[in-house]
């Protein structure tokens, strides 16, 4: 607030000493003239001294006798209303800072019963002092409730007009007679986009709405003159609003005219009746619609009268029947219906007239113009008027003579596929939604060995009994198990049918469920066929997968079930054994000099000598090209020590002779107890190994046993420090990812091998081969398993991400199955692809089928992996492990048959029958199967043609660099 005759205080706070006040002896006659200027209330105010003088009106205004108010200028101020307050002193204090002429304000004071009233308060500064500031002011109050109340009517009157004005749809308001605008309802302004103060003032028809076009233009302009001059006009107007937006308006004016009858206002309105347009040009363009419809349907259609005269016909119905329009009208549909479809017809007639039946269907016979008949299917419904009267009948033909000559061919269809089903080798059994037998082949009573009429009809579990692979225990009805799920499914490989001669028959089977058109399962088909002949096979291969093909001796994995078995009798302090750890001096240059042949003979020669040395309790297996590994079943290193060197004798003593010349050969051995200390039994055999070394290096033809604390050895360890490397690159992400290409027949990529790479200190790289057996030894295969895997995921993520990883290829990704038994590598690798998200279809996880795959009881990681829509393959099957024994036990999604089988293809015949028997399983398991190693295409045309679809190795593509790899594709 600005300064005042005293400094710091508001209007309502001055007071004090200075100036002159006038008293009672003032000027008398100067009051009372004042006080009988009548009605007011008057005040007289001494500023510098806060006194004020009311007069009785003033206070009788406010409900009080003359003594009951004093003369303090707080008996004002006091009495304003809170909300009034502030806006009356700044009115005042305006007007005592000389910057308002005059003090005027309109305000609120409390009367004495409490209650509010209106004041309208005025006044003047009469007198300031010599510096202007002011001394003696007065004013008056006059009682403004009444005009308050009027005013607050007439402003609810205004708001309610408004309000109504305002919430119409319709576009409206208000112009002067000679077209300007004066008012325009929100509806109107908020079409055009505009505010109030845009349009109010321009002739209308210079506003948005219609200044578009001057055609529209005009005609407003005449409108507006006839609606002046008393007419009432009304026509529609398109009108245009914002972003171009068209309307079609029912648009009028009306004038409006006082209590006098002069013309005060035109008021225009307009109703948007687009939608009304638009469906009558629906109805029309529906009419034009059906016209064409009727004319040009690809069925007959007609009208027809109720004597079966033709009222209407289109022109399918015309070349149906061969007649043309003209002919139809001119008859009855009685004339070329066939004499013996005639009665029929006729009756359904008679039933829609006497409105027994809404609509009929039946398949009836024209005659054609031409002579023929022509078979069709009709419609009719009877069309009748809003007394229910008949009007017409309106049908529908169709010529059926093509769906007849449909129904023809899929009777032969049936017939043929009957005789099909009779024919077929595989057993098949259907049965309906309640898994009871419906139908059965001729092969699957056979099978079974009941006839058919003993198979129709009974529940499949009481028809078909089916067993474990290998112990006598009933497997649940595969067959229920689709009905409920709605999904393919089988039973293991090899699992048994039990005969009605009680027999157990070896089967491979699929159980697929059978929908209706509605996709509910409506039944199931078992389709089934004898494994006898393979699973002999397999025995034979299983043999063959548990020894060498060429000594005749355990192989590698017999061997790693045997030291297992001995480590966990150690363990459990059972009996003790001595690992000896065999390999041949001097081996590989007779084989190179006098080729494998020679050096094949060398070898069975040679394992027979050993085994010669050996007790019955003894184990003998050979392990590698010219490895050897012996369990001798003693706990006395002496003993152990002196069947080393009886082996080492026998060898170095026999001499080998071809072709007229004589060689000799050595044996190194190294020598580890077979003892609790080991954490796995794998670390006797790295023992054993690193004891071997010691022993070649001693000059060979020697044995040294594994002793932690000998010098020899620890140099030996020392030297072996590939497996530090390993663990240098896991921790400071020193490999590489390459790719290799899996391509199908026509060598098409359809995905990539990841293959890792140790980076090397000059800038080369270090092949699995080499790190992996240390690795292996140092425990370091979970850490390289989830490297890798956490890598190729992301390169995945990182390709999708920029938009350059091909939509169409997966990424296979091997895994060592040493790590299946681990169960924190288990859940550490799930977490890894769950965080990742990368989807199922895109990656494929290899398992090596090593030894240690065997050992797996529980394949927990396989089926979380497969669960979430990864698929799991087997790596070089068919080599150290007995294969079909493993697929019992694990449900896998594919394999990749061994190089080792791939190349020796059209020499090895053993290779043949397994490369055979793994593509026919794969047939029935509908296995994904790769060839690997193919380093020339000549058997990739017949492995294709035996079912094999994919193939991987050097004749393809040598593995590179992962982005290089992908650089072609992207």
């Amino acid at each position: 607030m600005r300064s005042n005759p005293v400094q710091g205080s508001s209007a309502c706070s001055t007071g004090g000493s200075g100036g002159s006040e006038r008293g009672a002896g003032d000027d008398e006659s100067w009051w009372r003239h004042a006080v009988e200027a009548g009605g007011l209330g008057v005040w007289d105010w001494h500023v510098p001294s806060g006194r004020v003088r009311f007069s009785r009106e003033w206070k009788a205004m406010l409900g009080y006798a003359d003594h009951e108010i004093g003369d303090s200028l707080e008996e004002w101020c006091s009495r304003i209303h809170p909300e009034d307050r502030g806006r009356c002193e700044t009115d005042l204090q305006a007007h005592l800072d000389g910057i308002t002429e005059s003090y005027v304000n309109e305000h609120r004071m409390r009367r004495k019963d409490g209650d509010w009233m209106w004041i309208l308060d005025r006044g003047r500064v009469i007198e300031r002092d010599t510096d202007g500031r002011p001394l003696r002011m007065i004013g008056t109050h006059v009682a403004i409730d009444e005009r308050k109340r009027v005013e607050a009517e007439r402003d609810s009157g205004e708001r309610r007009f408004r309000a109504i004005f305002e919430t119409m749809f319709q576009f409206t308001g208000l112009m002067e007679p000679d077209g300007t605008l004066i008012e325009a309802n929100r509806a109107a302004l908020a079409f055009a986009g505009i505010e109030r103060d845009e349009a109010v003032g321009l002739k209308v028809w210079d506003c948005p709405w219609f200044r578009y076009d001057t055609s529209i233009q005009n005609d407003l302009r005449t409108a507006v003159t006839r609606a002046a001059a008393g007419g009432f006009v009304r026509y529609q107007i398109p009108i245009r609003g914002a972003d171009d937006r068209e309307l079609i308006i029912d648009f009028s004016l009306m004038p409006a005219y006082d209590e006098a009858g002069d013309l005060l206002y035109l008021v225009p309105e307009g109703r948007d009746i687009s939608e009304t347009i638009a469906a009558q040009e629906a109805l029309r363009e529906s009419e034009r619609r059906f016209a064409l419809t009727f004319s040009q349907a690809p069925i007959g259609l007609a009208l027809v009268a109720t004597d079966g005269t033709w009222l209407s016909v289109n022109r399918e119905i015309c070349e149906i029947v061969g007649y043309g329009e003209d002919e139809l009208l001119a008859g009855r549909f009685q004339d070329i219906t066939h004499p013996d479809d005639l009665e029929t017809d006729l009756d359904h007639v008679r039933d829609l007239l006497a409105g027994r039946r809404d609509v009929y269907r039946m398949e009836k016979r024209y005659l054609h113009k031409q002579g023929h008949v022509v078979p069709v299917q009709l419609d009719v419904a009877l069309l009748r008027d809003s007394a229910g009267k008949p009007v017409h009948f309106i049908a529908q033909i169709q010529d059926i003579s093509q769906r007849r000559a449909h129904e023809a061919a899929l009777f032969e269809a049936k017939e043929l596929a009957q005789v099909t089903l009779n024919s077929i080798g595989e057993g098949v059994i259907r049965v309906d939604g309640d898994g009871l037998v419906t139908l059965v082949n001729p092969s699957a009573c056979e099978l079974i060995g009941s006839r058919e009429e003993d198979l129709l009809g009974r529940p499949f579990d009481e028809a078909v009994g089916l067993y474990d692979p290998d112990r006598d225990e009933r497997l649940e009805d595969p067959v229920g198990h689709v009905l409920r799920s709605g999904t393919r499914s089988s039973v293991p490989v090899f699992t048994r049918l039990r005969r009605r001669d009680g027999r157990l028959l070896p089967i491979s089977d699929s159980v697929s469920p059978v929908r209706g058109s509605d996709g509910s399962v409506m039944g199931a088909v078992f389709v089934f066929q004898d494994v006898s002949e393979i699973q002999a096979m397999a025995a034979e291969l299983e043999y063959l997968a548990r020894h060498d093909t060429l000594t005749s001796l355990p192989n590698r994995r017999a061997f790693d079930e045997t030291l297992e078995a001995y480590w966990r009798d150690a363990r459990a302090g059972r009996r003790g054994a001595y690992l000896l750890y065999l390999d041949l001096d001097q081996f590989k240059a007779i084989n190179d000099t006098c080729g494998h042949a020679a050096g094949d003979t060398l070898l069975c020669e040679l394992a027979a000598l050993l085994k010669s040395e050996l007790r019955g309790d003894d184990f003998l297996a050979r392990i590698g090209g010219d490895e050897f590994a012996a369990i001798v079943e003693t706990g006395d290193p002496e003993i152990a020590d002196l069947v080393a060197r009886k082996l080492i004798r026998v060898i170095t003593d026999h001499e080998f002779s071809h072709q007229g010349r004589i060689f000799g050969v050595g044996l190194s051995v190294g020598i580890t107890p077979v003892d609790a200390h080991a954490e796995r039994h794998s670390d006797l055999l790295a023992q054993a190994d690193t004891a071997l070394y010691a022993a070649k290096e001693s000059g060979r033809g020697c044995h040294r046993s594994f002793r932690s604390g000998d010098e020899s050895i620890q140099q030996v360890r020392t030297s072996l420090d590939v497996g530090q490397r390993v663990k240098f690159a896991l921790d400071h992400d020193a490999f590489s990812l390459f790719l290799q290409r899996i391509v199908d027949a026509a060598a098409d990529t359809r995905g990539y091998e990841v293959l890792l790479r140790l980076d090397d200190d000059d800038g080369g790289y270090v092949t699995p081969d080499v790190f992996l057996p240390a690795a292996r030894k140092l425990g370091l295969l979970g850490r390289i398993d989830y490297w890798t895997v956490a890598s190729a995921l992301a390169l995945i993520q990182r390709l999708r991400r920029d938009g350059l990883w091909p939509t169409d290829a997966f990424l296979s990704i091997n895994l060592s199955a040493w790590n299946l038994r681990d169960a924190e590598f288990m859940d550490r690798l799930l977490q890894l692809v769950d965080d990742h998200e990368v989807p199922g279809g895109l990656v494929r996880f290899e398992i090596t089928e090593t030894e240690e795959l065997g050992d797996v009881a529980h394949p927990e990681l396989i089926g979380e992996l497969r669960a979430r829509g990864y698929k799991v393959w087997v790596d070089d099957f068919g080599t150290g492990y007995n294969s079909w024994d493993l697929l019992k036990r694990f449900e896998v999604d594919g394999v990749k048959v061994d190089g080792s089988f791939i190349r020796d293809l059209d020499r090895d015949p053993v290779g043949g029958v397994m490369v055979s028997a793994i593509i026919e399983l794969g047939r029935e398991k509908n296995w994904e199967i790769v060839a690997e190693g193919i380093e020339n295409t000549a058997t990739v045309a017949d492995l294709a043609r035996q079912g094999v679809p994919l193939f991987q190795g050097f004749a393809f593509h040598r593995p590179e660099l992962a982005d290089r790899a992908l650089a072609d594709r992207a």
